[in-house]
């Protein structure tokens, strides 16, 4: 059975992580009262105790939603925070977590358009960035200058190209799926770690059915 591990406490805050599959490991930390950890929360978290916390990556309740008809976009409520078994299964048969028109749009809703492949943001400008503003909110200037302290001149991003996305729709045509769930997938966001990774944010995680590392945070 995976093991819960609280890495992080102070009088008012806790957060523990769980190396298991997505649907086992998130279900163990609600059990326990912890809601998946956001980037904002992640980053926060990192300059706090940078020592213990920062040794191990994570996933993060973000996710980015890539869909043929416009560039992917990275998404604050994506179905995998509550759909977590239903995330995983197609993960386990080399397949993608399609989604339905409702859930594109509920998605969207609070979401951010992203550049296709790999790029960086000078970690002195994160502040001006509007990607990294949204992904850490008021943390992002401080998360930024403690990314520079540590030599880290860029903070980079990879996110999948629509050559891969356009691939992946016509992978698979012995599946059958509603015209929209030909369009539209949703891949979890993993939040590497500082020292050997330099906080890198992989925009295109696969597989939820493997064990790694998942993160839950919660108030005391």
């Amino acid at each position: 059975m995976a093991n819960m591990i609280v890495d992080f406490k102070t009088s008012k805050l806790e957060s523990a992580i769980v190396r298991a599959p997505f649907n086992k490991a998130t279900s163990i930390l609600k059990k326990r009262g912890y809601q998946q950890i956001s980037l904002e929360q992640d980053a926060k978290l990192r300059m706090l105790q940078e020592s213990l916390y920062s040794k191990h990556g994570n996933l993060v309740r973000e996710a980015v939603l890539y869909n043929l008809k416009e560039k992917p976009r990275m998404v604050r409520n994506p179905p995998t925070l509550y759909l977590s078994s239903e995330a995983v299964q197609p993960h386990k048969e080399s397949s993608e977590f399609y989604l339905t028109d409702k859930q594109i749009e509920q998605a969207r809703a609070d979401s951010i358009e992203l550049p296709e492949g790999e790029f960086w943001i000078p970690t002195n400008r994160l502040v001006d960035d509007e990607i990294t503003n949204w992904m850490f909110g008021e943390n992002n200037k401080n998360f930024g200058n403690f990314l520079r302290d540590k030599g880290i001149m860029g903070l980079p991003i990879w996110v999948l190209d629509k050559n891969y996305v356009m691939m992946n729709v016509s992978a698979h045509p012995e599946i059958k799926r509603p015209h929209s769930q030909q369009k539209a997938f949703i891949r979890p966001v993993w939040f590497a770690d500082l020292p050997r990774c330099n906080s890198y944010i992989f925009c295109n995680y696969f597989g939820l059915s493997d064990n790694f590392w998942a993160r839950g945070i919660r108030t005391i």
